[in-house]
């Protein structure tokens, strides 16, 4: 079962061949399929504007376009081919702002979490011994205007509206930084997967489907 958004749809295997100049060819010999026969490539019959038109439009409304292909998986569930892999469950991202891209775009998290740590990292080890008290106790938001400041200082222009949209999120990416410093990739997902959508839709799916069999896969 599939949560998310419609893959790109890009499926070939291509082979590389040499030619005299030094440089090369590929040839597409073999394309993916899944295992209900479903191509993974999006169609580019029609050339390559019509091609990169459908990847832009709106991929995931292709379970209503009766253009697609039907087929059956082995449990009977209906599923459609014919340009990336639809999701049985759509789940989008939400938009970040252009102010938060510009935090990531320009590394202040971690330059930020850097500076923070040379002055705290032992209160905090020392505070929160374990991954589990951490998460749940440790608050960042407190450092918010010394975050905004040298986010400035390092051509990063405030925006509140902006900061105030995304604000869960950056306070979240800063602790996960923190988080990750300490106690590596496991302080870094325990938090961020937090919020993230699309993993969290799947835990319920496990919880709820996948556990009472109501999902034929």
């Amino acid at each position: 079962m599939i949560v998310g958004e419609t893959s790109f749809g890009k499926g070939l295997v291509q082979r590389p061949f040499l030619l005299s100049d030094g440089s090369a060819v590929r040839i597409t010999v073999s394309k993916y399929f899944t295992p209900s026969g479903r191509t993974i490539q999006r169609d580019y019959s029609n050339g390559k504007d019509e091609y990169y038109i459908t990847i832009h439009s709106n991929p995931d409304s292709a379970k209503a376009d009766s253009s697609k292909k039907e087929f059956r998986t082995k449990g009977n569930r209906l599923v459609y081919g014919g340009g990336g892999i639809t999701p049985d469950l759509i789940v989008k991202y939400a938009d970040l702002t252009n102010y938060s891209i510009d935090l990531t775009r320009k590394n202040i998290y971690y330059q930020f979490i850097r500076k923070y740590l040379d002055n705290n990292k032992a209160k905090i080890i020392a505070k929160y011994p374990t991954l589990e008290l951490f998460n749940s106790k440790f608050n960042i938001k407190n450092e918010k205007d010394n975050f905004i400041k040298f986010a400035q200082n390092n051509n990063v222009v405030f925006n509140k509206s902006e900061f105030e949209k995304d604000q869960n999120y950056i306070f979240q990416r800063i602790k996960a930084y923190i988080a990750r410093e300490i106690w590596g990739n496991e302080g870094w997902y325990s938090i961020m997967l937090k919020i993230d959508d699309q993993f969290q839709a799947a835990i319920k799916l496990f919880e709820n489907e996948l556990t009472s069999n109501k999902v034929k896969l």
